[in-house]
């Protein structure tokens, strides 16, 4: 349809990243999310790969039309050692809001490499979760370029790992007009022989000035073995801007797990606890109730606590 072929790779083309390039030459098939109003109910895509090292390479175009409100969930899902390569484009239009939550939960055998694409128009929100709970090897990127002013955008992820797990996540922001403001929480739980990767880019142009930039990278490292390497990065041209960014890395302080000890707590809930305290920030954000509780019981059981 016209719809499609008016966004459909226009968001990918001019860089094309290698994702977006094998994307765009192995896919066959895809989802096209068209919103032109106030939805009640969240629309859930499941990305299902199956079959002993099968590759699959889903493409997903979301479009949040002028005055729609939507929550869109893409899950990827897998049962064994799976390849998936996905690229998701996003447009959300001029006074639209999209709330996009995307988990991988696959199978501890499966690789995925994947990309999302977003552009934002004037007085747009838009509101993205990255959730990563499976899988071996993960590498998403995300790109957002908010091309319209008084636009508000949060992009947040909980990336929890486990045993010799390895997840990247790239994200990048382009502040290109003013009056915008984002605002941005990645958190990692690592466990195990664990490692997380975390790079962080906001560039806001010459011409974005009254910019409003927060970006903040958090690490708990659940045992002595797990790695995290965080570069959290900030790019002004601008000179009347207010941005921030950081990052910390520690482990559960043991005053924290003294007090709630001696409260009676074993220690095995204490420290649950806590690890789901400091998940907590970000899962609370979520709109849609009966996903959130979905999420804090994937997050219990990935942790195993109670």
């Amino acid at each position: 349809s016209y719809e499609v072929a008016a966004h459909l790779g226009s968001l990918t083309k001019p860089a094309m990243p290698l994702t977006a390039a094998v994307n765009t030459s192995a896919f066959y098939d895809g989802a096209v999310i068209r919103v032109d109003r106030k939805l009640d109910k969240p629309v859930h895509v499941a990305h299902i790969a199956t079959g002993k090292h099968a590759t699959s390479a889903p493409r997903t175009l979301i479009v949040a039309e002028p005055g729609a409100d939507a929550t869109v969930i893409e899950t990827y899902l897998s049962d064994g050692e799976t390849l998936s390569l996905p690229v998701t484009e996003v447009f959300v239009h001029s006074n639209a809001t999209l709330e996009h939550i995307r988990i991988g939960n696959e199978d501890l055998l499966a690789r995925h490499i994947g990309l999302v694409e977003v552009r934002q128009e004037r007085n747009s929100t838009y509101r993205s979760y990255n959730i990563v709970f499976g899988a071996s090897l993960t590498r998403n990127d995300i790109n957002i370029f908010v091309a319209g002013e008084n636009a508000h955008t949060r992009f947040d992820g909980v990336i929890a790992l486990d045993g010799d797990q390895h997840a990247d996540n790239h994200t990048r922001l382009d502040h290109a007009v003013p009056h915008c403001e984002s605002f941005e929480i990645y958190k990692h739980l690592l466990g195990g022989k664990s490692r997380g990767v975390f790079n962080g880019k906001i560039f806001v142009h010459q011409d974005a000035q009254k910019t409003d930039a927060k970006q903040t990278n958090m690490t708990l490292l659940l045992s002595p073995h797990a790695q995290v390497d965080t570069k959290p990065q900030l790019e002004i041209f601008a000179d009347d801007v207010k941005c921030t960014h950081g990052a910390t890395i520690g482990q559960l302080r043991k005053d924290a797990l003294f007090y709630l000890r001696s409260r009676g707590i074993d220690e095995a809930t204490a420290q649950g606890l806590l690890v789901y305290a400091f998940a907590a920030e970000v899962l609370e954000l979520i709109q849609n109730e009966s996903l959130r509780s979905a999420l804090e019981q994937m997050l219990v059981a990935k942790l195993g606590t109670s």
